[in-house]
């Protein structure tokens, strides 16, 4: 009989250093402090939509995988499984961390999947999960406050002033030290680096690109295979297979995010942080 499957190259845990090295640079500004300083009030204010019925997952060579992401990017947290997701996975920060996967796609292949749990902890653990999970009028509202709160008291409206004298002390000093402070880039270039740096922690986790690709296309709906088919190879083509569900909102973003994507697989940074868990 043919000799057992090998279980997965256990990873080791990513050095902070590197983990900054997988972030676009406006993903570390002011717009992500400003944000972390208002997450639970805004958080309170945005709850989860409805998820239906969750439940702890049994499959153990799921478990395994939600273990080895988990120390990859140092990030602990409980991880469910619900019928439908929007987005295929939601995190939450408050009042504890949470991952919740949409139950088809942890079905899926262990690479693809593998994506999937990147994609959903590494906003854990940049304190930006919030940002990720929002509805299109919602974020239009949350990007309209941070760039508010980034402002000159003198030049806030006067709800936005409102807002802040109501926070906690110390969320308000963390809001003080921002004010004036230049975040690097528009909110739009903001929320596109996050969903980038959430893309690259799940090539990160899964090292395949062909299966970062095809997860990528079944949160946006698009098939790229019949079943037990693992999707596009390494050597992908820019532009074949569209985005996750930025593809619904912004059709033109969707080869874009893979475009970068497979830029950053092919990248110098990407093979430093290989390097970096000990892998080359």
């Amino acid at each position: 009989c043919p000799p057992p499957t090998a279980p997965p190259q256990r990873r080791g845990s990513l050095p902070e250093a590197a983990h900054r090295a997988l972030l676009p640079p406006i993903v570390g500004g002011a717009f992500t402090e400003a944000l972390q300083a208002l997450r639970e009030p805004l958080g309170s204010a945005w709850p989860a939509p409805p998820l239906g019925d969750l439940a702890p997952p049994h499959d153990p060579a799921l478990r395994m995988a939600i273990a080895d992401v988990q120390r990859l990017l140092g990030v602990e947290a409980e991880v469910l499984l619900a019928p439908s997701v929007p987005g295929g996975q939601m995190a939450f920060d408050s009042p504890r961390a949470i991952v919740v996967l949409d139950a088809a796609l942890a079905a899926r292949p262990d690479r693809e999947r593998r994506f999937l749990l990147g994609r959903a902890l590494e906003p854990l653990r940049g304190g930006y999960c919030l940002a990720l999970r929002l509805g299109p009028p919602q974020r239009a509202e949350l990007g309209h406050l941070l760039t508010q709160i980034l402002r000159p008291e003198a030049e806030r409206e006067p709800r936005v002033v409102q807002l802040l004298a109501e926070l906690p002390r110390k969320s308000g000093r963390a809001v003080e030290r921002l004010t004036g402070l230049d975040a690097g880039g528009t909110i739009d270039a903001w929320y596109a680096a996050l969903a980038e740096a959430a893309d690259r922690a799940g090539l990160l986790a899964c090292d395949d690109v062909g299966a970062a690709a095809a997860m990528m296309a079944r949160l946006s709906g698009d098939e790229p295979g019949p079943p037990g088919d693992r999707g596009p190879g390494p050597e992908v083509a820019l532009g074949q297979v569209s985005g996750d569900r930025r593809a619904v909102e912004q059709p033109a973003l969707a080869g874009l995010a893979l475009n970068a994507l497979v830029r950053f697989y092919l990248s110098d940074a990407y093979h430093a942080l290989r390097a970096a868990l000990g892998d080359g």
